[in-house]
């Protein structure tokens, strides 16, 4: 009897926080897609360090400064995290806890990251991964010349999964002002389903129409 009491008991405890979770996972979905649609109003060439920042802010989410490597004039880089469950900011207890999630939970951790690299407080290159423990995959655009390239200014959107590339140069009407557009490209249900994306293309339906012959 004795027995029977402890593994309800257990059973209980699983329960409240599978739905702890749950919620959580919820949350997070909804936040991740807050998240995009602001990247998605960030222009390169246009957009300042001080105004991405506090854009991410107001949302909740907590930017942290990124190394600098500058190839020419002054750079400020910053980058911003968001998971489908909570995350401590201790690493000892953050890998307890994301073994845990990863054993026990019937969500799959997923994960969103954006980072932002700013020349002369001007946004030049923004990025974002979509993850899971079995997959990854993101978007990017930059601008080559002022990283040091050609001195003609491309404007670049690659996807990377895997060794395969997905790459999309923008004309010149489209260059100046450009966006990543990803508030619409991830499914970002797989944040809140049960045990979650497991390949590229669960975590971005439509990436294959990116691909070129480059």
């Amino acid at each position: 009897m004795r027995k029977m009491h402890v593994v309800a008991a257990l059973a209980c405890i699983i329960l409240m926080l599978e739905v702890g979770l749950g919620l959580e996972a919820w949350r997070s979905k909804a936040t991740a897609l807050q998240m995009l649609q602001t990247i998605d109003r960030f222009r390169l060439g246009m957009t300042s360090k001080n105004v991405a920042e506090l854009e991410l802010r107001q949302l909740g989410l907590a930017p942290r400064e990124l190394a600098c490597s500058t190839i020419s004039g002054p750079c400020d880089n910053i980058g911003v995290e968001l998971a489908n469950f909570p995350e401590s900011s201790q690493s000892t207890i953050a890998l307890v806890q994301n073994f845990v999630f990863d054993r026990i939970s019937i969500f799959r951790p997923t994960y969103l990251v954006g980072n932002f690299y700013f020349h002369s407080d001007r946004l030049t290159c923004a990025s974002i991964a979509f993850s899971t423990n079995k997959s990854s995959i993101g978007t990017m655009i930059v601008s080559t010349n002022d990283w040091g390239g050609d001195t003609t200014v491309e404007w670049r959107r690659a996807n990377h999964t895997g060794n395969e590339t997905y790459v999309r140069i923008l004309d010149n009407i489209h260059q100046q002002g450009a966006s990543l557009n990803s508030a619409e490209i991830f499914d970002l249900g797989c944040m809140a389903s049960i045990q979650g994306c497991n390949t590229a293309s669960e975590l971005w339906p439509s990436v294959s129409r990116y691909k070129t012959n480059q």
